[in-house]
């Protein structure tokens, strides 16, 4: 957490009890603890709504106080983890205490695995769209879609603060997070932007023969450029201590909270032990031949994508992140055989190209 940032109300679900101040309205919907999933500690909140239109509210006083510090970037940030994706977004409405929505913003379900929306109040919408102002809420719903009658979610690491980084990304759940801010020169802001960039040249459907030629010369020669050799003695001792730093579950739907370098606490891993555990389960296949390092390398990929690091997705904040990750590129690179077999390629491609910035070039 960073210094001198006041998390006035936090909520991370791991006492035997659920919060009183948060609740569902309408008899819609069941709140429960669970350990299926979590970003924080071993537990996390289930939401289990029956009708359309369920919601789901917090009534902490940290939602009235922080206003008082609205053009500090007060707001809140949380965690998100969704089994199914669902074409249509849970919206969130914070409202004062004649019940009016003063803020609100949707927030997309397109996904599966945790998603963070880290949100100020001034980055929010009124009702009709327009920019937001210093208003007295009091309560944060979260309404789920008008036309799924059923579903389910977690939530983690619930923070009412009054300062949400001002480096809080844009992705796939909330494109227009962070609007105000000229990001034009922030690589860590235009992820998402890019993402949706169109080639400025057409891009044809067929190549010739000394044209493929050509590709497969460069592939070649840039793989070879970053393959490595065996793992020295203390690179495989090291390798196990992350194992078990990280405690991936079978599945790799559970293990220690990934998160980004200056937003980790006890218990938590960042990207740069990620990017040295994939590195060296990598080498331990491929320079190695070592089959529990490939089955840890695929394990790793699983929970990776579980965590967050994904195609489109934007970790609530991912700043500076280059020098933590430049080993992955390489290691998934020499994995692609492996990762196609395991049908875990063209996932796993997407989601280090999107952070890589490589659709910036799309564009001159």
């Amino acid at each position: 957490m960073l210094i001198g940032v006041n998390t006035l109300n936090a909520h991370n679900f791991e006492s035997s009890h659920i919060p009183s101040t948060v609740h569902t309205k309408d008899g819609k919907s069941e709140l429960a603890l669970s350990r299926k999933y979590f970003k924080d500690g071993t537990q996390s909140l289930l939401w289990s709504w029956k009708s359309d239109n369920a919601t789901l509210s917090f009534t902490d006083t940290a939602i009235r106080d922080i206003v008082s510090s609205f053009d500090q970037r007060s707001g809140v940030k949380l965690w998100i983890f969704n089994e199914t994706p669902q074409p249509d977004p849970i919206v969130f409405q914070f409202r004062d205490a004649e019940n009016v929505i003063q803020y609100t913003f949707n927030f997309n379900l397109n996904f599966t695995g945790w998603r963070a929306a880290w949100i100020a109040y001034s980055d929010m919408w009124t009702p009709g769209g327009e920019k937001t102002s210093a208003r007295h809420v009091v309560s944060m719903d979260i309404v789920s879609p008008g036309n799924i009658p059923e579903g389910k979610l977690w939530f983690d690491r619930i923070e009412f603060t009054d300062y949400v980084d001002r480096q809080a990304t844009p992705d796939a759940q909330i494109p227009q997070n962070n609007r105000h801010l000229n990001r034009e020169i922030w690589h860590w802001g235009l992820l998402h932007k890019w993402e949706q960039q169109k080639h400025d040249m057409e891009v044809s459907q067929e190549i010739s023969t000394k044209e493929s030629t050509d590709l497969a010369l460069v592939y070649d020669n840039v793989k070879q450029m970053l393959k490595k050799g065996s793992l020295s003695d203390t690179e495989k001792k090291e390798q196990q201590q992350l194992i078990q730093l990280f405690s991936i579950s079978e599945n790799g739907k559970k293990g220690a909270p990934l998160m980004q370098n200056d937003n980790t606490k006890p218990g938590d891993v960042n990207f740069g032990q990620l990017n040295k555990l994939l590195d060296l389960s990598a080498r331990g296949w491929y320079a190695d031949k070592d089959n529990a390092a490939k089955e840890n390398f695929l394990l790793t990929i699983r929970y990776m994508l579980n965590q967050g690091f994904a195609w489109e997705s934007g970790m609530g904040t991912n700043h500076h992140y280059g020098y933590q990750i430049r080993d992955i590129f390489g290691a998934v690179w020499w994995m692609e055989d492996v990762l196609r077999a395991n049908n875990l390629w063209e996932e796993t491609r997407k989601a280090v190209t999107y952070w890589s910035g490589l659709q910036e070039t799309r564009q001159p």
